[in-house]
């Protein structure tokens, strides 16, 4: 994405914070604005500058490893992450590794997002919340880990209707994009989400999805042994196929895959 790209999404959820706007939400949760900075609230006290949550603007975001590398290489998160399920055991308690278990299908809803101050080149300064669950996103090649956002100076020398013109500009995500597995044998199927496979898939896997018409092929098929690492009824499902040897087909919705991308990986048809 170009800098002027993430520009605009930057003040485009800055005006949806201004607003007061739903800023996250998946299932029954939903992350409001106020309801952001309320559960920032109880956990700035782990605030290194001192700082309070009432100093930011609070918004729900999935980011990438990277952003978090400013506190530790993303060798350092593995080490580190290690060593505390190293203590962890020595100490005859199995509590990190259940709460890395848990993680590794927790972390794709925004019940339980990390909490944590970033700075306007998108790297997060202060972690208030969720070191553990940061470090198991590392250790195990999350593709992202959801935040509840604190930014500060987003709104400086912006006008009303700047701010206005950069909430419109943003194009609205789908939540969840849907993609359909079929067993060929018995005609069963099911629906899963495929939000996780667009957001660490390369470009080159994007275009090939989109070359064999988002399904019916190999790309497609890809798209759902993926999802069975996050989707424990994806992966019985394709368990069965496997076992059988029945042939099966994948077919993402288009529309909605092209709309998340459009909004969160702009540039993936580019080379």
């Amino acid at each position: 994405m170009s800098n002027d790209g993430r520009l605009w999404v930057a003040l485009s959820l800055a005006a949806l914070a201004a607003a007061g706007q739903v800023t996250g939400s998946r299932g029954k949760w939903t992350w409001t604005t106020a309801r952001a900075e309320a559960e920032a609230a109880l956990h700035e006290g782990m605030s290194d500058s001192g700082s309070f949550a009432r100093d930011f603007i609070w918004t729900f975001e999935r980011l990438p490893l990277a952003a978090f590398e400013g506190l530790m290489s993303g060798a350092s998160w593995k080490r580190w992450t290690r060593n505390e399920l190293k203590m962890s055991r020595d100490d005859g308690s199995e509590y990190r590794d259940n709460q890395r278990k848990w993680w590794k299908t927790a972390f794709a809803s925004s019940e339980d997002p990390v909490v944590a101050v970033v700075g306007s080149d998108g790297c997060v300064e202060e972690l208030w919340d969720g070191w553990h669950r940061t470090g198991f996103s590392h250790l195990d090649g999350m593709p992202f880990v959801p935040v509840l956002v604190g930014r500060k100076g987003i709104l400086e020398n912006i006008g009303s209707r700047g701010l206005a013109r950069a909430g419109r500009r943003k194009p609205q995500a789908p939540e969840q994009v849907m993609a359909t597995v079929q067993d060929d044998d018995d005609g069963s199927f099911l629906d899963f989400d495929v939000v996780l496979y667009l957001a660490q898939a390369s470009k080159q896997d994007l275009v090939a999805l989109r070359d064999c018409g988002w399904g019916g092929d190999y790309p497609a098929d890809n798209v759902a042994w993926f999802c069975t690492k996050f989707n424990e009824d994806l992966d019985g499902f394709m368990d069965d196929v496997e076992k059988t040897g029945t042939g099966f087909e994948v077919h993402v919705n288009e529309e909605h895959a092209r709309a998340w991308l459009a909004v969160h990986r702009p540039d993936w048809e580019t080379p």
